[in-house]
């Protein structure tokens, strides 16, 4: 539990910069406060909420960035005066500075925040005045001790190819550099998923927008996540892969979208069922580590639980699903976060109880440093244990979907040949999690260190 008091957790955001320093931002509805939190052990402990806006009813549709332990930035939607906001911290969460960036009609709904470093973030959100309907980014630049703010309608009928009379919501942004920016949003016109990115030159802010899936009414619930193609020369030009988890409404599943030329031309996208058991994919959020790692969780609805699924080899296929959480209605305003290919945290809200909840993945990466003992079978008949010498785990990585490779020192001698055997490792867990033993099956590779 990361906090209780009252009606908390719907509208949660997460974001982490290593394996132990997590940052929350939540709305507190009793109160109509944006608040923030933070862990510094992995979510093992949580500190003291601090307000970060009290102003008006605000902190709905909230957003964080982390740039690093101490920079943090938060995008959300002032109800009361129906603006769009922005706060930073530059301690680490202790205090917080806010300010309005958009008062132009009723804007801010569906925020995201995307930050390139700690001078340079995008804000994409929806323009809700009944005139407009438009789909918004706005960039924040920082120089001189303040904020410069350009926001641009990237989906409004009449000002770029392809628009819709009423898109925007359910956004997502990712940012990976002042020229590579991407969104993705519902079409609330044609109930289609769309995407924009930028096609901008330095200091330019011109976009173009595709529809992605038209089949049924898709898009709603939209998480995106770009991964950095490396080898172009152009960086306005490149082809990044880019992912996007959402909502098929019509046959209630969860879909993904990828692309692998950076998603400006309609048919370079591919779009794909993940689950459809159930009524699934409500409140989803995708994080890619990697071209090849991709996560998703989202509110499985038929049984009201947090559900997870990964996948490998660049969303071709998915493990799971894995329930996150089903104690008490749990999974709606789901935020997810990684840290490479090894560690996941997830905000969520706990519907029966009002609370705002916290999970992390318990994957071997925690067990680096500690001690194995191995139960090896050769054959059906060769089989028994042994102690290692030196039986410190140096470190773990993930080889597939169901393959880990655990790396020894060289002296670290069993009594067969572990080159043919298949071991069973024993790994007694660290500190860092749930108390037990916890046992795979992988074959061990010797190594120097």
């Amino acid at each position: 539990m990361v906090a209780s008091e009252g009606n908390v957790g719907t509208y949660s955001s997460i974001a982490a910069t290593d394996e132990d320093h997590v940052f929350i931002a939540y709305y507190d509805a009793d109160h109509g406060d944006l608040k923030s939190t933070k862990s510094a052990n992995a979510g093992l402990d949580w500190g003291t909420p601090v307000s970060v806006d009290s102003a008006g009813d605000v902190g709905k549709f909230v957003s964080i960035a982390a740039v690093d332990n101490s920079t943090l930035f938060v995008s959300y939607y002032d109800a009361t005066n129906r603006d769009l906001k922005f706060a930073s911290s530059g301690n680490g969460g202790s205090t917080w500075s806010a300010v309005t960036v958009d008062s132009a009609g009723n804007v801010g709904q569906y925020s995201d925040i995307s930050a390139v470093d700690a001078n340079t973030v995008f804000i994409s959100y929806y323009d809700a005045d009944s005139n407009n309907g438009d789909l918004k980014v706005v960039r924040g630049i920082y120089a001189l001790g303040n904020w410069t703010w350009t926001p641009a309608a990237v989906d409004s009928t009449g000002d770029i190819p392809n628009a819709a009379a009423d898109a925007g919501q359910y956004t997502s942004i990712s940012a990976l550099s002042a020229r590579r920016v991407y969104v993705s949003y519902y079409d609330v016109t044609n109930g289609n998923l769309k995407f924009a990115r930028t096609t901008n030159a330095e200091g330019a802010f011109t976009w173009v927008a595709v529809t992605v899936d038209s089949a049924n009414d898709v898009g709603k619930y939209s998480s995106i996540a770009a991964v950095y193609d490396t080898t172009p020369n152009d960086d306005a030009n490149a082809g990044d892969t880019v992912f996007i988890g959402y909502y098929d409404a019509t046959n209630k599943d969860l879909k993904l979208a990828k692309t692998v030329s950076g998603g400006d031309v309609a048919g370079e996208w591919n779009s794909a069922t993940v689950v459809s058991t159930g009524d699934v994919g409500q409140f989803s959020s995708l994080a890619a580590a990697e071209e090849s790692t991709v996560f998703i969780v989202y509110y499985d609805d038929t049984d009201n639980e947090l559900e997870a699924v990964r996948s490998t080899d660049g969303g071709t296929s998915f493990t799971g699903p894995a329930v996150v959480d089903s104690n008490d209605n749990v999974g709606k305003y789901a935020s997810l976060a990684n840290i490479r290919t090894h560690t996941l945290f997830v905000s969520y809200y706990e519907q029966n109880k009002g609370d705002l909840k916290f999970s992390k993945s318990l994957l071997l990466v925690d067990l680096e440093g500690h001690r194995v003992s191995l139960h090896y079978a050769m054959n059906p008949t060769i089989a028994g244990s042994a102690w290692l010498k030196d039986g410190r785990i140096l470190s773990v990585a993930q080889l597939d979907s169901d393959h880990w490779l655990f790396m020894v020192p060289r002296d670290a001698e069993p009594g067969p040949s572990i080159e043919q055997s298949q071991i069973r490792v024993k790994v007694k867990a660290s500190d860092s999690v749930a108390p037990g033993i916890y046992e795979v099956r992988l074959s061990v590779r010797q190594v120097e260190r």
